[in-house]
């Protein structure tokens, strides 16, 4: 659960995240039970006293840089130390460009020291990296890899040694959460941060805007595909080793039938919740086990008549009991049709060690359901996914 994050904006005027930020944004993170959050490290005291809100709910955060100064970088880290769980370089400073040129007129002009991109990115993350590792009150915090808007831009760019995680902004388009992460994304942030640091994504999701204009490169899902993929994916990523991953966002921002960038939120603009916020909520709260770490057991088990598409992940809590999660890594809409799609296959289940009692739980179909304590069952295992309680 440690590694489930979201985007947030608390410093954007006359959004959802100021105008509700009481009424809906602090409790329903509180309902969440979220435990990190990606934001703007910012001068905007009103921002900071919205972070600090929700630090005492337990949140901490991963504090994105904004101006290319190390100084005022520095500062407000010192700040904000309170609430800072991690700090990232700039965001997106290759934005409008593709194989290191720029391709589209809103390119980014951002310069460091007279650097553009490529070479602005290493020049200021390395800065930073020194400046935060360097201050006795903020050398303890983690440095993440800026995020690139365009991943093949990391070629152009290189090793960067100034980061303790690798970073990725990997939207999957709308499909499967598994879309080019092992191919594409994970060895584009290799090529950055090396071969042996943490992975981070601090930002993937799906928008579900009801009428998308198709301004936006990633098509639309509805809320229970964004409901099925986005549990999906905090499993795939889990699987992979990734330390943090970041939700594109936890509200939309403000009301729009037609913006996709306004439609990724886990909040309708109102602060209202959408389908994926209680399908990710219901796993929270089924898989929470709050305190200091154990040495976990081993469950003998086996699968068989799976098909290729069969994940699966197997975690323990510190009362002894297992949860097998299983999923088919299929899509689960259309973007063509715009419709959901419906998969499952029948896949047998062997347990090898002793069961007293066993509950399956959909977190997005919100069902639980006590099963006869057997060794041997079949389970029905779809493209959401199903998690096996198992009690020894």
């Amino acid at each position: 659960m440690d590694i489930i994050g979201v985007n947030g904006h608390l410093n954007y005027d006359g959004s959802v995240y100021i105008r509700l930020f009481d009424a809906a944004i602090a409790p329903r993170t509180a309902e969440l039970g979220i435990r990190n959050w990606r934001d703007a490290l910012s001068s905007n005291a009103d921002a900071l006293q919205r972070q600090m809100a929700l630090a005492a709910l337990g949140v901490r955060f991963d504090l994105l840089v904004q101006e290319l100064d190390v100084g005022t970088a520095l500062a407000l880290t010192k700040k904000a130390i309170s609430v800072a769980a991690s700090i990232e370089g700039p965001n997106e400073l290759d934005h409008g460009f593709r194989n290191g040129l720029p391709a589209y007129p809103d390119a980014s002009t951002r310069t460091y020291k007279g650097i553009g991109f490529p070479g602005v990115v290493a020049a200021f993350q390395n800065d930073l990296y020194a400046a935060i590792k360097g201050d006795s009150d903020t050398r303890h915090l983690p440095v993440l890899m800026a995020g690139f808007s365009f991943p093949d831009n990391t070629l152009s760019v290189g090793l960067v040694d100034g980061c303790d995680c690798a970073n990725t902004h990997s939207y999957p388009d709308g499909g499967p959460p598994t879309f080019r992460l092992d191919d594409w994304y994970i060895p584009r942030m290799r090529v950055n941060a090396g071969p042996d640091k943490p992975l981070c994504a601090t930002e993937t999701g799906y928008h579900t805007t009801p009428m998308p204009n198709g301004q936006h490169w990633i098509p639309a899902v509805s809320q229970r595909a964004a409901s099925k993929y986005e549990l999906r994916l905090m499993l795939e990523y889990y699987n992979r080793g990734f330390e943090k991953v970041f939700l594109y966002e936890f509200a939309d921002a403000a009301s729009s039938n037609e913006v996709a960038d306004l439609n990724f939120g886990l909040l309708a603009s109102d602060g209202t919740p959408k389908a994926q916020f209680f399908a990710l909520k219901r796993l929270i709260q089924l898989l929470s086990d709050p305190g200091a770490s154990f040495p976990a057991q081993r469950l003998d088990y086996q699968l068989s008549g799976a098909p290729p598409e069969l994940q699966h992940t197997l975690l323990q809590k510190r009362d002894g009991r297992f949860y097998l999660v299983v999923w088919l890594n299929r899509a689960s809409f259309d973007p063509k049709a715009r419709r959901d799609l419906e998969s499952s296959q029948k896949v047998s289940l062997a347990l090898r060690s002793t069961v007293s009692r066993l509950t399956l739980h959909l977190p997005v179909d919100a069902t639980d359901e006590e099963i006869p304590a057997t060794q041997v069952l079949v389970l029905e295992v779809s493209d959401q996914p199903l998690v096996l309680e198992i009690a020894q």
